[in-house]
């Protein structure tokens, strides 16, 4: 009986010997680990190997990738969240009907914005994030500011000219 159970502890260890001392204290561990285990899964079962486990490796990678995303889109931080905490967000995100139109608007609203050649206008109200109330006089600032910048370089090519005739 002993050579049997010795030939199926080295079977375990994939052929590789080791003195009787060692294969013990890994039998006496592994027979810790089982019993920990059955206390803890209640039902007294042994751990299995699951089935399609790199399947779901895969939807878990996708669903960190879109995490991630959702993280960079909203601007916010979900580390901390639990997965209760993680569904109640993105059920929220799924239920508003309005953000999606708006944020399609801002987006055709900024790129206007750019090609009017505001673009520094819109990157400095991200950067120092200004009440919305000054948003106004900001635009105000900028146009007086561009216009000026224009007579002025209307200014120097018409010296420039008169100069050359």
């Amino acid at each position: 009986m002993y050579k049997a159970a010795y030939k199926q502890a080295i079977a375990l260890r994939k052929a590789t010997k080791a003195p009787n001392t060692v294969i013990f204290r890994e039998l006496s561990e592994a027979k810790e680990v089982r019993e920990k285990w059955e206390e803890l899964s209640g039902s007294g079962g042994t751990p299995k190997a699951v089935l399609g486990r790199a399947a779901g490796d895969k939807v878990y990678q996708a669903a960190q990738a879109e995490l991630c995303s959702l993280k960079t889109i909203c601007n916010s931080q979900w580390d901390a969240l639990d997965l209760a905490g993680l569904v109640d967000k993105v059920f929220g995100l799924a239920l508003d009907n309005s953000t999606p139109y708006r944020i399609r608007q801002l987006c055709e609203i900024e790129r206007e914005l750019e090609l009017l050649g505001a673009q520094r206008l819109v990157d400095e109200i991200r950067s120092k994030h200004p009440p919305a109330e000054q948003w106004k006089a900001l635009f105000q600032h900028v146009w007086i500011k561009s216009t000026l910048d224009s007579a002025a370089i209307y200014r120097s090519y018409r010296m420039r000219c008169e100069v050359m005739h």
